[in-house]
């Protein structure tokens, strides 16, 4: 159980805000959030960056704007909890190198309206998070840009990710003990769904401008495929996949090369290492998150229709499966179901097809 975190009020030295930028090789992404950051106003805040071992001009970049530059192993886990260790802020935000800020004062109205709702639950266990605007050099694929952006704007499970920013107070912070170090990766949802079963999220004012250069160098479909499996994954808790991914991940980085096929691949071979009845848990529990998410067919409607007549907020089809579909669909059978079809989907479907498709 998450101990009870107090608000950290502030004091002589002490600034109202860190931030905290977790870096591996990022000379060419940096000067942008360090100048956006050196442009706020309205508010005390240092900024820490992170550094995992670049070897390009990563330190000189942060070491010309004057913040706190740590050195240490990578890890963006470990990388994030070394900054947040070095912060002094009585809140932490935790952003990425290849975030952009939208307006001058978008520090101060964030803090702000935290700290009013902490004002008006009474305690601090209330993380904010933005939402994005992908910043992108194609033009395709905009509905799924528009779709990932409005999920952005949510607070429900499985919606909310470092590329959002984090922030929350230190005191909760350290009451979460930060982020977990034992996964290569998903280390953000880990804590994001910690904050959500001891506290709460909000969307915070404005939003953060990211970049789509994961999407548009690895392939749009590929990654957001390769984002669902993992996050399948880590809901069945197959934490050997996460390890082998490791390895797999640096090797595609330095090929410059981004092949989905080498996963699927460990997930099976991570399968069958185990027995036959945690094999058929596996497949119930993958059937169990897909059921729970089925929510977000009715959001891409929401989306379509805002922007066929115009944006809104009110997601009507959404609300509607919420209120008379995941009620019924909340119960053994559909899990049952569910994981046979997703079964079929992988071994005779999505699998075969891209070992086929990148072998030329």
């Amino acid at each position: 159980m998450v101990p009870v975190a107090r608000p950290v009020p502030g004091g002589p030295g002490v600034p109202r805000l860190s931030v905290v930028i977790p870096v591996l090789n990022e000379e060419w992404s940096l000067p942008g959030i360090l100048g956006d950051l050196a442009r706020q106003k309205d508010i005390d805040a240092e900024i820490v960056v992170s550094d995992g071992g670049s070897t390009d001009g990563t330190r000189r970049v942060a070491l010309e704007y004057g913040v706190t530059f740590l050195e240490g192993p990578p890890g963006r886990a470990m990388q994030l909890n070394a900054g947040a260790r070095q912060a002094r802020g009585s809140f932490l935000l935790f952003l990425h190198a290849d975030s952009r800020l939208t307006d001058e004062r978008a520090l101060a109205r964030s803090v702000s309206f935290l700290e009013s709702r902490i004002q008006e639950h009474g305690h601090d266990r209330i993380a904010g998070h933005f939402r994005l605007r992908f910043m992108r050099t194609q033009t395709k694929g905009g509905l799924a840009y528009a779709y990932m952006e409005a999920k952005s704007a949510l607070s429900r499970e499985g919606t909310t990710n470092g590329d959002q920013g984090y922030l929350l107070s230190a005191a909760y912070y350290r009451a979460l003990e930060g982020f977990e170090e034992s996964l290569p990766f998903l280390e953000d949802q880990r804590l994001a769904e910690r904050i959500r079963r001891t506290g709460a999220w909000v969307t915070l004012p404005g939003l953060v401008k990211t970049s789509a250069r994961r999407f548009e160098k690895d392939g749009l479909a590929k990654r957001y495929l390769m984002m669902a499996v993992m996050m399948g994954c880590h809901h069945a808790e197959l934490h050997e996949f996460f390890h082998g991914a490791r390895n797999l991940y640096a090797a595609h980085h330095v090929a410059g090369v981004f092949r989905v096929s080498p996963y699927f691949d460990l997930i099976q071979k991570t399968l069958l290492e185990r027995s036959g009845q945690e094999r058929c848990l596996f497949w119930l529990d993958i059937g169990r998150y897909v059921r729970r998410n089925a929510w977000q067919i009715f959001f891409l409607v929401d989306v379509l229709i805002g922007l066929a007549f115009g944006r809104t907020s009110t997601h009507p089809i959404t609300r509607f499966f919420d209120a008379a579909l995941a009620p019924v669909l909340n119960c053994r059978i559909f899990d049952v179901s569910t994981s046979g079809l997703v079964f079929i989907w992988f071994h005779c479907l999505v699998r075969p097809w891209y070992r086929f498709r990148e072998q030329f």
